[in-house]
């Protein structure tokens, strides 16, 4: 699925949000005041602690499901879970490369919405944050493009 995300004010150029668009933005926006645990982040590592709010915000622009495993018998189990998308039938995980291998290989995925994930007042509220940097990130992104075509 393709979403074409223009700014406020129309201009002859938007950018195409597809999917590796949406990977190369997500970890321009990641900062410690979005991380599930921010003692834990790292400038080195910014998508760290931000499975939740990354799924929902591409589950908003792709549609899918968000799925949740667990990290319980694995070198990551002080995160209890791990939140990834399946989008038209494939697997993609915004955020894996916080891990330095797959934590979940042969581990069950439970589907879980938007509701359930939003339902911790912190989350909802990091995830607003990551939402509003990522619509101004994009009206950026234009606005630059813009510029250069005129």
């Amino acid at each position: 699925m393709l979403c074409t995300l223009s700014p406020q004010h129309h201009t002859n150029t938007s950018i195409i949000m597809n999917i590796n668009n949406f990977k190369k933005i997500v970890p321009t926006i990641c900062d410690a005041d979005t991380c599930a645990t921010p003692e834990d982040w790292k400038k080195e590592n910014p998508i760290m602690g931000h499975c939740a709010i990354v799924s929902v915000l591409a589950q908003e622009l792709f549609g899918g499901i968000i799925v949740r495993v667990s990290l319980q018998d694995t070198p990551y189990e002080k995160f209890k879970s791990h939140y990834l998308n399946i989008i038209n039938g494939k697997e993609h995980d915004f955020t894996l490369s916080q891990f330095k291998s797959n934590p979940y290989l042969n581990k069950e995925k439970i589907e879980k919405n938007r509701e359930y994930i939003l339902s911790n007042p912190n989350t909802r509220k990091r995830f607003n944050l990551l939402k509003d940097r990522f619509n101004l990130k994009l009206t950026n992104i234009n606005n630059n493009a813009s510029k250069k075509l005129k």
